[in-house]
C-alpha cells in the first residue's frame, strides 16, 4: 500500500496529464463546462480519499475516466434515485 503522500503524488500526476481529456468527456456528458469542471474536481478530490485507502490502480490513467464518468453519475442519479426504496 503506497503512502498517503505517494498515492496523492500520483493523482497530482494523472490529474495535470488528463485533465484536459477528461474536462472534454465531462462537457460532452453534462453538457455544461462549469459542472464539467466541478464533475472533475470531485471526482480527483474521491480519488485523494481512495486512492491512499484502497490503493493506487495498476494503471491509474486508465482508472481515469471510470472516475470522472461515476462522480457526476451519481450527483446526476441521487435525485432520481433519492427517497425510492427497493421492491
Amino acid at each position: 500500500m503506497p503512502t498517503t503522500e505517494a498515492a496523492h503524488d500520483v493523482v497530482d500526476r494523472v490529474f495535470r496529464e488528463e485533465q484536459g481529456r477528461a474536462v472534454a468527456t465531462l462537457i460532452r456528458v453534462l453538457g455544461d463546462f462549469d459542472a464539467a469542471e466541478e464533475a472533475l474536481h470531485d471526482a480527483f478530490r474521491a480519488a485523494l480519499e481512495q486512492w491512499p485507502r484502497d490503493g493506487v490502480p495498476s494503471n491509474p490513467r486508465a482508472a481515469t475516466p471510470r472516475i470522472v464518468i461515476d462522480c457526476p453519475l451519481m450527483v446526476i442519479c441521487w435525485p432520481i434515485t433519492e427517497g425510492l426504496e427497493p421492491s
